[in-house]
Parts: structure tokens; sequence; C-alpha cells
């Protein structure tokens, strides 16, 4: 059997690269361990420039003794202490919401220490990225919102009413084929 030349051997390694994605877990682990790159895919899904994130974590998993554990593709930390999940789902979800309110339920309790006050949680924005449109309007991108009272008032982070008009982009969700977040704040 003949050997492969270098050239050959490079190429060959080469058509396979190519083929690797960011929906690859793998790959994507790989690539969102650095900071820099992680902190930039944020500001684009997240829409805000001002995002810097101080810590990375990809494939990080939150253990549950009695209930189901989770594995978050990417768990970050921005400057601020809060905190923004991602998770890539290129496989058809049954309860893709559901899932998120348990990824977010999950985050609150392996973050919240025990004997601290509720408000010493950080803000938290989940990503759950999906190659489906999965609310089923056509579209490839929704914000969605969780509302308390009115139509025209939601709470902040402190609990108190305020204007959804004036209301920043993390205080509620986008989902689609393209992107979904998640913020729960309260």
């Amino acid at each position: 059997m003949k050997e492969k030349t270098v050239l050959e051997s490079y190429e060959e390694k080469k058509e396979l690269v190519q083929e690797f994605n960011l929906t690859s877990d793998l790959f994507a682990s790989k690539v969102f361990e650095d900071v820099d790159a992680c902190q930039e895919m944020c500001r684009i899904l997240m829409h805000d420039q001002s995002v810097i994130l101080q810590s990375v974590r990809t494939q990080y998993v939150i253990r549950n003794l009695e209930t189901h554990s989770m594995e978050l593709d990417i768990l970050a930390e921005r400057d601020s202490g809060d905190m923004v999940g991602i998770e890539i789902q290129m496989y058809e979800e049954t309860a893709p919401f559901k899932r998120t309110r348990y990824y977010l339920s999950g985050i609150d309790m392996s973050i919240l220490e025990k004997g601290k006050d509720y408000d010493k949680l950080p803000a938290v924005t989940m990503v759950y990225l999906t190659k489906e449109d999965i609310v089923g309007d056509g579209r490839g991108y929704y914000l969605i919102e969780r509302r308390v009272g009115s139509q025209r008032n939601t709470t902040d982070n402190d609990n108190k009413p305020k204007n959804t008009r004036k209301r920043r982009h993390s205080h509620g969700s986008w989902s689609g084929s393209d992107i979904s977040r998640y913020t729960r704040e309260e």
C-alpha cells in the first residue's frame, strides 16, 4: 500500500475541516473555549455590542442527584455578573420552551448558595439556537416576553413595574430557527 504524500494528507484534512460548523458539539466547544470568540457570538446573537464576558465554560454539566441533569453547550459570565447560557439544538426538540425553562432553573439552583437572598440571583439570558422554526409561524426570529399584569407592563429585576416600551433586550426572549433567547431576570 502506497503511503500518502504530505500534500495528499493535508488535502484530506482540509476537506474534513471544511465540513466543521458551529452546530457540531465538539467543534463549537473548542471554538467557544476562547472568551473573545464566545463574546463575539453573544454580541451578534444578543444584538448588543456592549457584551463583555469574563469567563466561559463549554459543555457545562449541572448534575442533580434526584432529578434530570443538564449539559449546557456554553455557560458564560458577563462582566456585570449576569449569566449567558447557550444551547445549540440541531435535532427536533419536542418541548424547547420547557427545556429552556428547566435549564434556567438549573442555572439558578447551581449558582445561588445556601443562605443567600434571592435578590443575589444574577440575570440569566438563555440563547437557544435551533435548525427549525420552533414556533411555527414561518419566521426565523421571534421575541417572546413573559409579562406580569397588563400587556404594557412587566417587572424589572427589582420587581418594580416598568413600561415595556423602554424595556432592555435582556428582559425577554427570542426564539426561532436561527436564534432563541429566553431571559429570566425576576
